[in-house]
Parts: C-alpha cells; sequence; structure tokens
C-alpha cells in the first residue's frame, strides 16, 4: 500500500513495509555490536545486572526511519507517535508481567527487553497505519 501526500518539504511517498525492511536493518546494526560486546564481556563477568537499558538503546536505533518519516512532517504524525510509543511501552510492559508470572524471582528483565523488541516492529506498523489513516481520512473529506 503506497500512500502518496504533501508536505512542508514537498510530496512524500512511504510504504509501510520499507518502513518495517528499514527498522529491522536498523536494529540489526543496532544488535551486532552490542552481541559483540555482550561475547567479550561475559567472560570477564562485566554484564550489566538489568538487560533493560540496552534493549532501549537498540529500540531507539531501530526507531531511525520512524523518525525519518516523522520529519517529513505528515499529517498525523504527533497521533502516530503516541500511539507508536504506547504500543512499544505496552508490549515492554507485558513482557516483563509474562516474566514475572512464569518466575516470579526473576531479575533479569528479559520480558521487557523481548517486549520492547517486539513493541518496536508494531510501533512502526502502528505509526505506518496511523499516517496512512490519517492521510486517506484527509482525502475523503477534501481537507
Amino acid at each position: 500500500m503506497s500512500e502518496e501526500e504533501t508536505s512542508a518539504t514537498g510530496p512524500v511517498t512511504y510504504r509501510a513495509r520499507d518502513l518495517l525492511v528499514a527498522v529491522v536493518g536498523f536494529l540489526l546494526v543496532g544488535l551486532v555490536p552490542l552481541t559483540v560486546l555482550g561475547l567479550i564481556a561475559w567472560p570477564l563477568g562485566l554484564l550489566p545486572s538489568s538487560a533493560f537499558p540496552t534493549a532501549w538503546l537498540v529500540v531507539l536505533a531501530g526507531a531511525a526511519p520512524v523518525a525519518e518519516l516523522y520529519r517529513t512532517r505528515p499529517p498525523g504524525r504527533r497521533s502516530a507517535a503516541v500511539a507508536a510509543f504506547a504500543t512499544t511501552l505496552a508490549l515492554g510492559v507485558l513482557g516483563e508481567t509474562v516474566e514475572w508470572w512464569i518466575s516470579p524471582d526473576s531479575t533479569l528483565g528479559l520480558g521487557s527487553v523481548l517486549g520492547a523488541l517486539a513493541g518496536l516492529f508494531l510501533g512502526a506498523a502502528v505509526f505506518a497505519w496511523r499516517i496512512g489513516h490519517v492521510a486517506r481520512a484527509r482525502t475523503a473529506t477534501g481537507t
């Protein structure tokens, strides 16, 4: 599904699939160095006590394509950003809740990490859907 609209910088064409592919690429770019660093630090006992800050660094690296789309100033971008953040945070909290339900003594934070990583993809999809929805609504009403 391709949407074309006019923004402050001219016509913008985007596809939700292209946005998700870009998010995966940036996510991998963020995960590879952290994995290498973890493999070096693990034998030395230098791993962080919580994976939460690491997960959010990776999520921020993966969110770069969404930020680029946000900077093109499409209509509905603020509500789309709020929906994307809410989706990412909700899945992070859901992952942490599932982890506590499975193992109440767990303090690793692995559930929030996996939830945030899954939330990144869903948040990007929600962002693209919301912008497309607003663009279609504006086209239908003629504003």
